[in-house]
């Protein structure tokens, strides 16, 4: 009776130990990334020409620089 409850005991520690909590890391990690990806979307920035500001999503880049519209960036 006493070995079969300290292989459970040991069986529960390596469980919790490892198994758990590599588990966890993979979750926190995709959540992680998720909100870096919406941050970069959210993130304001000044537009090279006008001096309006704009999203990085809605953002026209054109060497290097950031524009709110084609027309601020030259683009027809």
């Amino acid at each position: 009776m006493g070995k079969i409850l300290m292989i459970g005991i040991i069986a529960g520690l390596i469980y919790f130990l490892f198994i758990r909590k590599s588990g966890v890391n993979i979750i926190s990690t995709k959540s992680k990334k998720k909100r870096k990806e919406q941050l970069d979307e959210e993130t304001m920035i000044e537009c090279k020409s006008c001096n309006i500001y704009v999203s990085t999503k809605d953002s026209i880049i054109k060497d290097n620089l950031h524009y709110c519209s084609k027309e601020c960036a030259g683009v027809q």
